[in-house]
């Protein structure tokens, strides 16, 4: 990715949120007076002056020169429809009128009550929790694409005989994301559906405007006549121009307005993932790096970093079976994937064997091109963070160490230290680590990688920091686990000069030794005759001892 591009992607605004949270807050519409919401006051804009704003968002004056220069025109998080038009209403009207005269009420829309679920994104399984939200259109809080995908309720006063049509319009993209005709009444109930509401997913990370606007007809709308209007537009365009549309269908307006924003999180950084847009969750991970206290768990310096590429960690479990603390353990053959945010720590049998790791860069558009650009070198560090974090210093263990990558499956990587499983201890029975991507700024030699090592323990006590600033790697992506003690770690322990006693201390059945196998019980047979119970118990136990006769 060129430096321009990734200027191009770190734009604008940014709240790390997958929920969003209603903060206590003023502005014009919250204090239950329409005509305020409406006009705004001398403190509080209100929903006209948002509609005539033309600074606010990603495609106001100076905000889109500013990030996309005429170098980038081309590029996806660029892409501008009208970037002659910097405000809703113009946008929409694609022309220079912005006269909010005709806007006679704001739209009430209501997502919820959404019940609590989870999805997968970006690496995790995110749990939502439910959501009930009553949208405040000038209140900058951006709205979750999570609850944005389920269809709200949209109420308004309906003014004498008036027949509507409601629509759910992307101003910043001009995606159509519902549409209903001849409502004749003050909310969806009984309207004819032309485009079924589909939720917007913004994979960009910028706040994002979705207008919500009631239209009034002049006349009954005929529902194929209207459904050949938005086809044929996004034929033609791949988008929907709202003016073009209500010239098509004799509307006049919009009579009343909400806006709902939105920006990237998990859910619809996945959108833009399946089409091939754009990868925003290193974005992600990125700014709730800067802003919670997982940075903590980086010690080293990395505040002039920005992460452009995700690290996609796949353990491939081979079948085994293992004696551990007296108990023998069978284990089929699995696969799990690292997720970043799971509650529980991995079992350290799963991480036994190198996994499969695959890096996807935010420019997903040509992700080969982004590996074979001249001169770009990535190195792979895979860290135990455990006694960095705890000693607060920079040194850390190195499990697995891999210089000079050019491809997104490490092809084309030396490996300077083969992978090592994580090493679970009694007295740490937990342990964090991570997969660290780094740019480097040429390619590198062996002698000058093994220089950096200490000298009498290659993987223990290295100084990342120090690393860093001899060889000039840049952190561009990371992926986090733990890993817990189980019954192969305890093994482990034991059977590389560890206290067995220790390491099995609290396993139900353990003794040292091993108790031996004892023969099975010679009970239970009354009601055979006593000859021949007698006989079965004596095979039954020269069965379990055959050597002892």
């Amino acid at each position: 990715m060129s430096s321009a591009f990734r200027t191009g992607v770190h734009i604008s605004f940014w709240l790390c949120l997958l929920v969003v949270s209603v903060k206590s807050h003023t502005t014009a519409c919250n204090h239950g007076n329409d005509t305020t919401c409406l006009y705004g006051n001398a403190t509080y804009p209100g929903v006209h002056q948002l509609m005539q704003n033309t600074e606010y968002f990603w495609f106001g004056k100076g905000k889109y020169s500013a990030s996309c220069p005429d170098s980038l025109k081309g590029t996806v998080p660029c892409w501008n429809p009208a970037p002659n038009f910097q405000s809703i209403l113009t946008r929409m009207r694609m022309s220079d009128d912005n006269d909010t005269s005709g806007i006679e009420q704001y739209l009430r829309v209501h997502w919820g009550p959404i019940p609590a679920d989870s999805y997968r994104g970006c690496g995790s399984r995110i749990q939502v929790p439910a959501t009930d939200k009553h949208v405040d259109p000038v209140h900058t809080i951006y709205t979750d694409s999570w609850a944005l995908n389920h269809k709200p309720h949209v109420s308004w006063q309906r003014q004498g005989n008036d027949t509507y049509t409601l629509a759910f319009w992307d101003a910043g993209w001009f995606q159509l994301n519902g549409l209903w005709i001849n409502i004749n009444g003050e909310r969806l109930m009984g309207a004819e559906e032309v485009v079924s509401y589909r939720g917007p997913l913004n994979p960009m990370p910028r706040k994002n405007p979705v207008l919500i606007a009631l239209f009034r007809q002049s006349q009954q709308v005929d529902r194929a006549t209207a459904f050949t209007a938005v086809t044929a537009q996004l034929k033609k365009h791949g988008y929907v121009k709202m003016n073009t549309l209500m010239t098509d269908l004799e509307l006049d307006g919009p009579v009343a307005v909400s806006v709902v924003r939105n920006s990237v999180d998990t859910f619809s950084a996945q959108y833009g993932i399946r089409l091939h847009l754009i990868n925003s969750c290193p974005y992600l991970l990125d700014k709730a790096m800067r802003i919670s206290s997982s940075r903590d768990q980086l010690p080293w310096n990395v505040t002039a970093a920005h992460l452009s590429v995700s690290i996609e960690v796949t353990y491939d479990r081979p079948a085994v079976e293992f004696e551990s603390c007296c108990q023998t353990h069978k284990m089929p053959r699995g696969r799990v994937e690292v997720d970043p945010r799971a509650p529980e720590a991995l079992d350290t049998v799963h991480t036994r064997q190198a996994p499969v790791v695959t890096l996807t860069p935010t420019d997903i558009t040509d992700d080969m091109y982004f590996f074979s650009v001249p001169g770009r070198y990535f190195t792979l560090l895979f860290v135990d963070l455990t006694q960095s974090t705890i000693n607060v210093t920079n040194k850390a263990v190195v499990h697995w160490q891999i210089i000079n990558i050019r491809d997104p499956k490490l092809a084309t990587g030396e490996t300077i230290l083969a992978y090592e499983a994580p090493h679970t201890t009694v007295a740490s029975p937990e342990r964090r680590l991570a997969f660290l991507l780094m740019e480097q700024s040429r390619a590198l030699t062996r002698q000058e990688v093994t220089a950096l090592h200490t000298a009498n323990c290659v993987r223990c006590n290295t100084d990342v920091q120090k690393l860093m600033t001899d060889l000039n790697l840049t952190l561009v992506g990371m992926t986090k686990l733990r890993s817990k003690m189980d019954d192969f770690a305890r093994r482990r322990i034991y059977t590389e000069g560890g206290s067995k006693a220790d390491a099995c201390a609290g396993v139900a059945g353990f003794a040292d030794p091993c108790p031996s196998p004892q023969p099975p019980a010679c009970r239970g047979v009354v009601s055979l005759p006593s000859i021949l119970a007698l006989m079965l118990c004596l095979a039954a136990s020269l069965a379990a001892f055959p050597g002892e006769n």
